[in-house]
């Protein structure tokens, strides 16, 4: 092996060190995600946050979605020791929606209770209707644990992405 052969190895010994030791500093956070990750734009859908762990350790006592402008006539999915609270929105103007008509909806809607233990993990769901345009919808997610929070409302390639949905062109 001649000298640069050995430079070059050492050389990228040395950066694969340095970025495991960066990962190891990094804060202990799995992301929040959000399935499906693609929906056709104008359906009705089932979305579902999956909490894959606490903050730091600590156990998860509430999550709270925020929901973009669009989505429509969410109801959430109840969930045993966790109570429900649903922030509504006025609509203007009112929306046709199955029949009915919509002159409010959700905002907000949140689990309060548990609690989740940081080596457990849970999914939190909602059915709604999504807006008729494609495009990328990016909910604002905050997690509450008995020591700390983590509000989910990042870039996707930040340490705390909010989950994302691509909505695709409708084929009906």
């Amino acid at each position: 092996m001649g000298f640069a052969t050995m430079q070059d190895t050492r050389a990228m010994r040395l950066r694969t060190l340095l970025a495991l030791s960066a990962l190891a500093a990094a804060p202990a956070f799995a992301n929040v995600t959000l399935s499906p990750a693609q929906a056709e734009a104008g359906r009705d859908v089932k979305l579902v946050f999956t909490v894959p762990q606490g903050c730091n350790g600590s156990p998860t006592t509430g999550i709270a979605v925020t929901l973009p402008f669009g989505v429509i006539a969410a109801r959430p999915m109840p969930k045993t020791d966790w109570r429900l609270t649903i922030e509504s929105a006025r609509l203007d103007p009112p929306v046709t929606l199955h029949g009915r008509r919509l002159e409010s909806t959700a905002a907000q809607i949140g689990w309060d209770g548990g609690p989740l233990p940081n080596d457990l993990f849970d999914e939190f769901a909602i059915h709604a209707h999504l807006p008729d345009e494609p495009g990328e919808l990016r909910f604002v997610v905050q997690q509450t644990c008995e020591k700390g929070q983590v509000n989910w409302s990042g870039a996707a390639d930040s340490a705390t992405p909010a989950p994302r949905l691509k909505l695709l062109p409708s084929v009906r």
